[in-house]
């Protein structure tokens, strides 16, 4: 049950970000439930643009992995069986460390060419499968300014965690008998809820940094290539007609049915 829930809300959040970040470039004010209201309208899109993202990038070189290292293990096992069985297992060994950081830099490579899907997803109303072809061709650009972002807002995080915990274990240690051996497994249950409870916390507060940069990167690319900036502006001034928005898809799960009001109740028996 918690990974539908998961699932739902993550896709949900990642939505709910592009939209207020994107509103906030275009001049529009979104309230926090105003921007989640939004995602809901369209959450089966954006769950199943969370789901194919994790088919490609996560679950895609998962099965690689495991069909290659079962492969390798049933070469090494006969080798051995064979009498070759040392020289088989040092190349089983090889070819796996080769495959992991082979199947890892395709894992991160397609990432970079997918973030900007869900900023692509919110601003033009694309689908799962258009939205990943347009974060494609946009993020071809700017995939090492990608990179780099990921690898300054994980420094960031490792950084607040560390941080957030040195005055943790500090005040742990100073605890009288914190250190005996009775209390080993108090103190480190209570050092594991607070390191669970702070990364929690921490994912708050970074998680949303995320979500805004790529949206700004999103629009970077437009303005760099498709000149956005100068069709806001002429559409700003109504220069360029506006275009009938889409049609709104209905909510995942439908509206409860408005309260019927006293008034208009059938009355029975005598009306005295």
């Amino acid at each position: 049950m918690a990974f539908p829930i998961w699932l739902g809300c993550t896709a949900l959040g990642w939505a709910a970000m592009s939209q207020a970040a994107a509103g906030d470039v275009l001049g529009e004010s979104f309230t926090i439930r105003a921007a989640y209201r939004r995602a809901w309208n369209h959450g089966w899109r954006y769950v199943g643009l969370y789901v194919l993202l994790a088919l490609i990038v996560v679950v895609g070189p998962l099965i690689v992995f495991f069909g290659v290292s079962t492969l390798l293990g049933v070469v090494a096992a006969l080798g051995g069986r064979a009498g070759a069985g040392n020289a088989l297992a040092a190349f089983a060994g090889f070819g796996l460390f080769a495959l992991v950081l082979l199947l890892s830099a395709f894992a991160v490579w397609m990432l970079l060419r997918l973030t900007l899907v869900y900023p692509a997803s919110v601003v033009e109303e694309l689908g799962p499968w258009a939205a990943i072809k347009r974060s494609n061709v946009l993020s071809k650009p700017t995939r090492g300014r990608i990179l780099l972002l990921f690898l300054l807002g994980t420094a960031l995080s490792w950084l607040l965690m560390i941080g957030a915990m040195a005055p943790v274990a500090v005040v742990l240690a100073l605890i009288p008998g914190a250190n005996a051996p009775q209390h080993a497994e108090l103190v480190s249950r209570i050092f594991l809820f607070a390191w669970y409870g702070l990364s929690i916390a921490l994912q708050a507060v970074v998680r949303p940094v995320f979500g805004i940069a790529l949206t700004l990167f999103y629009f970077d690319q437009r303005i760099r290539t498709e000149g956005f900036d100068i069709e806001w502006m002429m559409h700003q001034a109504g220069m360029v007609p506006v275009l009938p928005s889409a049609p709104q898809a209905a909510p995942w799960l439908p509206p409860s049915p408005p309260a019927t009001p006293p008034s208009e109740l059938p009355r029975t028996g005598n009306p005295a």
